[in-house]
């Protein structure tokens, strides 16, 4: 988080690539690079992959659905997969997931 809070976007990248590989069954490292990869270095290809690889990790984390959502939905600018995304998370986390519902609501309305 350091390296990213000062700018070593490839330092943070690389360190957040070794948490992943110490500790291979945490999402958090994947959704950190996922973040890294859509709001510092632009590859919205491999930040989709961050997310998936993370969400895979742990499907209850709604937080990275919510991340998907606004990767697709304003970098990438596919309605399509920022509602099936939602969609997704709600399906798989029925009980919690009415931050989710909440955001689909308001995503239906404003397209």
């Amino acid at each position: 988080l350091q390296r990213n809070f000062i700018g070593d976007f490839i330092g943070a990248k690389e360190a957040w690539e070794y948490a992943s590989y110490l500790r291979p069954n945490d999402f958090i490292p994947l959704h950190n690079l996922g973040d890294l990869y859509t709001y510092s270095l632009n590859d919205y290809a491999k930040a989709e992959a961050s997310y998936r690889k993370s969400i895979a990790l742990d499907p209850s984390q709604l937080m990275v659905y919510q991340k998907l959502h606004e990767l697709y939905r304003f970098k990438i600018k596919n309605n399509a997969k920022a509602r099936a995304v939602l969609e997704e998370g709600i399906s798989k986390n029925p009980a919690t997931s009415l931050w989710l519902e909440k955001t689909l609501d308001e995503f239906n309305l404003s397209i």
